[in-house]
């Protein structure tokens, strides 16, 4: 089996692919643990992977050594940024200075739809990309995810209770723990929203671990949970 992850900055998601499925978008449960529990994971796939596909913003290195620790002789493929792959042309005037997880977001969704996209990755940023009709992208905006603007107010996740919200639940807050919750929310969900108007002919693809959180507030949007690392299957499939 290959062995997909996507290290992000605090949690990292795997999840185990076979080699034999070659489809574009795969709709597998990842396993979703801390960084620093990691190797435990790692440790239960022993005999299992064939191959490692990675996605890292943060601790390569790290992550490189504990894959030589349990898969010796496995081969591991990093995936990078690149200046084009299969029609999408990045922005950037130094392409590897963006986040290898954005590009492989942009180049699942890119190859899935071939038109407009406004692509939304809710984790510890929300991270919110552009690509136009010829594959062009067009930039993005990074802020503050939903656990990291609590964090930034001084506050826990565990005063301020993290839940699915009904649509009318950024309101106003009648307590503190709800002003905080609604006012983070209502600011990543209006920032979304701005992008769309636009942009208003793109299909906004939702992917992060607050994305179930946000799509109550959008009528056309298209989860697709396992984005980057779906990105990944196709990134390894041209290397």
């Amino acid at each position: 089996m290959i062995l997909q992850i996507d290290a992000g900055n605090t949690r990292v998601k795997w999840r185990l692919k076979d080699p034999e499925d070659d489809s574009n978008r795969c709709d597998q449960t990842c396993s979703v643990v801390i960084k620093d529990d990691f190797e435990a994971e790692l440790k239960s796939l022993v005999g299992k992977v064939t191959e490692v596909q990675l996605s890292s913003v943060s601790n390569q290195e790290k992550l490189l050594e504990l894959f030589n620790k349990y898969f010796t002789g496995i081969p591991v493929l990093v995936a990078a940024t690149q200046v084009e792959q299969l029609g999408l042309k990045n922005s950037y005037v130094q392409p590897e200075k963006m986040g290898v997880d954005r590009w492989l977001a942009m180049l699942a969704a890119w190859n899935h739809y071939k038109s407009g996209l406004i692509v939304v990755d809710a984790g510890t940023a929300l991270t919110i990309d552009v690509v136009d009709d010829s594959g062009k992208h067009q930039g993005g905006y990074i802020l503050p995810g939903y656990t990291m603007a609590i964090s930034s107010l001084k506050l826990s996740t565990s005063e301020v209770h993290h839940q699915m919200l009904e649509e009318d639940a950024i309101s106003l807050g009648k307590e503190t723990s709800e002003c905080v919750q609604h006012g983070v929310v209502r600011q990543m969900v209006e920032v979304i929203k701005a992008v769309q108007a636009d942009y208003a002919k793109f299909h906004l693809v939702l992917s992060g671990g607050d994305a179930e959180m946000l799509a109550p507030y959008f009528q056309q949007k298209d989860m697709w949970p396992n984005l980057v690392h779906d990105g990944l299957s196709l990134s390894a499939a041209i290397s």
